[in-house]
């Protein structure tokens, strides 16, 4: 399954951190380290398996645990309203 920015949702890169804005709440959300590479990946519109992928030759961290923090980091966006799925 692939995924979007939502319509309302603006981001930013900041140098270490990207800076996510519900434009339709107000609401910011900060994230850093493999969190704002992991909405590059997902907005850049990689599958589940790619984005893994990337993030286990970036990244110090074996499957598993790439596998269960996008999963948690999409669903917790998702719940937010700030990723939908591409369609």
């Amino acid at each position: 399954m692939r995924f979007a920015a939502a319509p309302t949702a603006l981001a930013r890169r900041d140098d270490d951190a990207l800076l996510i804005l519900d434009r339709a709440t107000g609401d910011y959300l900060e994230v850093t380290g493999a969190g704002a590479r992991m909405w590059e990946l997902v907005v850049a519109g990689c599958e589940r398996g790619a984005a893994v992928d990337a993030l286990l030759d970036e990244l110090d961290v074996d499957r598993a645990t790439a596998e269960a923090d996008l999963d948690a980091f999409v669903a917790d966006l998702r719940a937010r309203g700030l990723l939908v799925e591409a369609g």
